[in-house]
């Protein structure tokens, strides 16, 4: 088994609605710069797997972020709350 972290990839689940309706012309929140290609990002992901790796994290980002979260949960748990009150609805 192993645990996938993978940090900001091209996809489009920040598009798709909480109904699980895509909406096209929504803007992906995440800017470029940040996110990772799609086919890099399996490429990673399947290395990882046929490894026997218990983790994979795909992106520099994400290594950051699980990083912090294991080194400083409170503050991550704090940060987050603050940023995410709730998922917004794309529009």
């Amino acid at each position: 088994m192993t645990l996938v972290s993978p940090g900001f990839v091209d996809s489009d689940i920040r598009r798709t609605n909480n109904q699980g309706k895509l909406r096209a012309e929504a803007k992906d929140p995440i800017p470029a710069w940040l996110r990772v290609p799609t086919e890099p990002a399996v490429r990673s992901l399947l290395r990882g797997v046929d490894r026997g790796q218990a983790e994979v994290i795909v992106t520099g980002h994400g290594k950051v972020i699980v990083f912090l979260s294991r080194h400083f949960p409170g503050l991550v748990r704090f940060l987050t709350s603050r940023a995410y009150r709730a998922r917004p609805e794309p529009g």
